[in-house]
């Protein structure tokens, strides 16, 4: 959503049913806020939530992975939206 201010903000939820271990979920939060601060400059004045309700059976650095390249494809394509 567009919101109005001179930059992005980001909001991200993870549920429970999803990623069953916080340590895990936490580690997702702090790669996609490190990713987002770095492309920031980069970025219409938008409100982003990130959701992640689908359960992911997967390694604990598999998951993050998986979910790196979501939110990677993601960024692209709202720059692309953007263009």
């Amino acid at each position: 959503m567009d919101n109005g201010l001179s930059h992005s903000r980001i909001a991200i939820q993870i549920s429970k049913k999803a990623v069953k271990l916080a340590v895990t979920r936490n580690r997702i939060r702090r790669t996609i806020r490190e990713s987002f601060r770095s492309i920031l400059t980069e970025l219409p004045p938008y409100d982003m939530l990130v959701l992640i309700t689908s359960k992911i059976s997967s390694e604990k650095h598999e998951i993050s992975d998986i979910l790196m390249q979501e939110w990677i494809l993601s960024i692209k394509s709202l720059q692309q939206y953007q263009s």
